[in-house]
């Protein structure tokens, strides 16, 4: 089987030639054995994995015939001298690239920003903030990704923790007519008229406690002809003034659920059932309490009994034998019985716990209420919660490229090798978003490319071929069997009927034993 995309992967493969060709030129490098192309392919190899290190990497080269005669320092050397600038060309080329390939330079894009905290060493203290024990530092990183295409627009690393200013600082890299998505956390009246300015349109998460969403809430609770109900949402048209000029934003409220399937009368029933299993086992308790009086009768019975049979000689032992062993048959059947009766309570109390752990779950995703703000005023209400559902797309890429990069631990002493291995995790990120673009049509009904196989086998072999291979026909061979594996490893969508309530995980990263490399 042959991909339909042979014409593409050698465009793409002769646009970065190109481009790492100028700037070879540019880095005018005395010693011509090594140039920025086989640093920049060294860096990539060494940033495929959290555990890496650089002589892994170079035993690596050795292996597969690629640098023979490249000291693993003058990998290094040559590294520490490179600007980062040269990386934020190659990405910044290949962005344009791939919306220039696709045809869809000119179209409005849907952006989501959010931001993550970094580790660094206690010794990058001069560039970010300490912890109160002065054992590592703290950084932040923004991020603009482009959730349509699935690759990141631009990362922003800084000291600096108020993701508004980091959102300000990448203003250069959102387009005029861009939609920008974002949560809570981003809202600000200082902000949207930044926006206004820039003519940037947003869909952004309200807290509740703002003075918009009281307004709302107020009308809701009047039945004021402002708030219009639309399926499960309702919405109202908010001037907001700025410069002399009213300009109409679109507020709209909707209430998340478990399962839409799942009415009030289910979970009247579930509590019915909690009901019935709780006086199930109160009642099954109070058995087993007389059965236990029950036992210890018996048992102080056996004791007068053995005692008249051990001290009286003459009477007729044959009855009181019988009857011991009547009461000790009695006894065996009461401690069966109350076995048995404990593993119902426990089987009841198992059934109960779930019923309350689904209870309350139903309920604190039922009492999540959106208030959401936008002024793109003719997207319907579904399509603006649609996009906002969308834009985790962004939280699921921090976690590949803290699972798959050097992100998670940050082990360098130097900022300018951190920001390397930031910029080409996202080279491998675009990359990888724009081969998936081109296979698109290779996907069955509810599946999708699995992206953890996909980058793993980007670093492993792709790389090679696109970077360091020749543009010939033997290389472009390779890199469709390349991709018809990833074809292959293709798995299904989860399609998830029950929402979950978002909880947060312990950062263990900030406790793993830090090597330095």
């Amino acid at each position: 089987m042959v991909l339909n995309i042979k014409e593409n992967i050698k465009k793409l493969k002769k646009f970065l030639n190109n481009i790492l060709k100028i700037i070879n030129e540019k880095n005018c490098i005395r010693n011509r054995k090594i140039v920025f192309l086989d640093v920049f392919y060294f860096i990539n190899l060494y940033n495929s994995n959290p555990n890496t290190t650089y002589d892994k990497i170079h035993n690596k080269l050795l292996c597969d015939d690629t640098y023979n005669d490249i000291s693993k320092n003058a990998f290094v050397k040559k590294r520490n001298d490179l600007s980062i600038t040269n990386f934020e060309s190659i990405n910044n080329d290949l962005i344009k690239y791939i919306y220039n390939d696709l045809s869809i330079n000119n179209k409005p894009r849907y952006l989501s920003i959010d931001a993550s905290h970094l580790c660094f060493l206690s010794k990058l203290d001069d560039d970010f903030k300490p912890n109160k024990h002065n054992t590592y530092t703290n950084g932040c990183l923004s991020c603009l990704f482009d959730i349509e295409l699935q690759i990141p627009i631009n990362y922003n690393l800084s000291k600096s923790f108020n993701e508004r200013n980091l959102l300000i600082e990448q203003f250069s890299h959102i387009k005029p007519n861009d939609i920008l998505i974002a949560d809570r956390g981003y809202y600000s009246d200082e902000l949207i008229n930044k926006f206004i300015d820039n003519k940037f349109n947003f869909i952004f998460r309200l807290k509740s406690s703002e003075l918009k969403v009281k307004l709302f809430n107020k009308l809701s609770s009047e039945s004021s002809s402002d708030i219009i109900s639309n399926n499960d949402s309702e919405h109202y048209f908010y001037d907001y003034k700025y410069k002399d000029q009213i300009i109409k934003f679109k507020i709209i409220k909707y209430q998340t659920y478990y399962n839409k399937d799942i009415k009030e009368e289910d979970i009247e029933e579930l509590e019915k059932n909690f009901i019935f299993n709780k006086n199930t086992i109160d009642s099954t308790k109070k058995i087993i309490t007389q059965l236990h009086k029950e036992k210890i009768d018996i048992i102080s019975q056996n004791k007068i009994i053995n005692l008249i049979i051990n001290n009286n000689v003459k009477i007729d032992k044959k009855v009181y034998i019988n009857s011991l062993k009547n009461n000790n048959i009695n006894k065996k059947n009461i401690t069966e019985n109350i076995k048995k009766m404990n593993i119902d309570i426990d089987i009841f109390l198992k059934l109960n716990n779930k019923i309350k752990e689904k209870i309350n779950l139903i309920n604190s995703v039922n009492n999540s209420i959106y208030y959401i703000i936008t002024n793109k005023i003719d997207l319907s209400n579904d399509k603006i919660k649609e996009l906002y559902k969308k834009r985790w797309e962004v939280e699921t890429h921090f976690r590949f490229a803290k699972d798959k990069f050097k992100m998670r631990t940050m082990e360098s002493k130097s900022l300018n090798i951190i920001l390397q291995n930031i910029l080409t995790t996202q080279f491998i990120f675009l990359l990888e978003g724009y081969l998936e673009l081109l296979m698109v049509n290779e996907l069955k009904k509810n599946k999708k490319f699995n992206k953890s196989s996909f980058i793993d086998l980007m670093h492993n072999y792709l790389i090679k071929h696109l970077l360091i291979s020749k543009n010939s026909k033997k290389t472009l061979n390779a890199i469709n069997k390349i991709l018809l594996i990833i074809v292959n490893k293709i798995i299904d969508v989860k399609i998830i009927k029950e929402s979950k309530p978002r909880v947060k995980k312990r950062p263990g990263s900030k406790w793993i034993n830090i090597m330095v490399t």
